[in-house]
């Protein structure tokens, strides 16, 4: 018997950094798999491989209390990762809810099921396409190589591994990313609608009979759409290579652990 619980405690282990880096991932919503038990069960399916490596780890603790820290700093480095992992499809739905905002669609807010959100109707659109680009373009087996070395890089036994001097700027890099990446995926609509705005102010200038505020919004969300259609390619293009930079977060945590 004795056995057998440190088997369930050794396997018990391997979960929380896989269920806390799914919780923040779009793809891996409750709401998309079923549930709660659905998600639980494949991030055991994909924790079996890492047992025999945590059970060699973990055979020497015994104190229960450390285990229990150890299972909680476990699900921190798990929604650490997480965190990284959605910064693409935070910053592909935040171009969205820009576009949106610009063209004065803002108020039509709904709840995106991948994320659990309210965020505007392209948000949401674009979102849902990132995450079809994770798991049809195979960035769902890379980040799960990332994950399996991130139990190289921070052993589950290991409580507290030295951190570097850069650890706090490469967090507020992390941060800094969301906005910067939306601002350059929204920034051709944007601009464009800037444009058709400047336009229209001086048309209502030299034409005052003319109400361009009803005319504003029909014509900023044709543009918008139009030059969304123009350069989604591109869009997509750059997305796939910020997806890279972030779904292979093992960089990320090299620098913060001074690997």
């Amino acid at each position: 018997m004795d056995g057998l619980n440190e088997l369930l405690i050794s396997f018990s282990l391997c979960l929380p950094r896989l269920i806390g880096a799914m919780i923040l991932i779009p793809g891996f919503s409750t709401r998309v798999l079923g549930g709660q038990m659905v998600r639980n069960t494949i991030a055991a399916v994909l924790a079996l491989p890492l047992f025999p490596m945590v059970s060699a780890d973990i055979n020497q603790l015994d104190a229960t209390s450390f285990l229990i820290a150890i299972a909680i700093k476990e699900a921190l480095i798990g929604l650490l990762i997480g965190f990284i992992t959605a910064i693409p499809f935070q910053a592909i739905e935040s171009a969205g809810f820009i576009i949106d905002n610009q063209r004065g669609a803002s108020m039509a807010m709904t709840m995106n099921p991948l994320s659990n959100e309210q965020t505007s109707p392209l948000g949401i659109l674009l979102n849902q396409a990132g995450c079809a680009i994770f798991f049809s373009f195979g960035f769902v087996l890379i980040w799960l190589g990332a994950m399996y070395h991130s139990y190289v890089l921070w052993p589950v036994n290991d409580m507290l591994p030295p951190f570097t001097q850069n650890a706090t700027l490469t967090a507020l890099q992390a941060f800094s990313h969301i906005m910067e990446i939306a601002w350059r995926l929204a920034a051709p609509a944007v601009i464009v609608m800037f444009l058709a705005e400047f336009g229209l102010g001086l048309m209502n200038r030299f034409v005052p009979q003319m109400n361009v505020f009803i005319l504003a919004m029909p014509i900023k969300s044709a543009l918008a759409i139009l030059i969304l259609i123009l350069y989604l390619n591109l869009m997509f293009e750059a997305f796939l290579e910020e997806m890279l930079v972030f779904i292979d977060f093992t960089s990320w945590m090299t620098a913060f652990l001074g690997g």
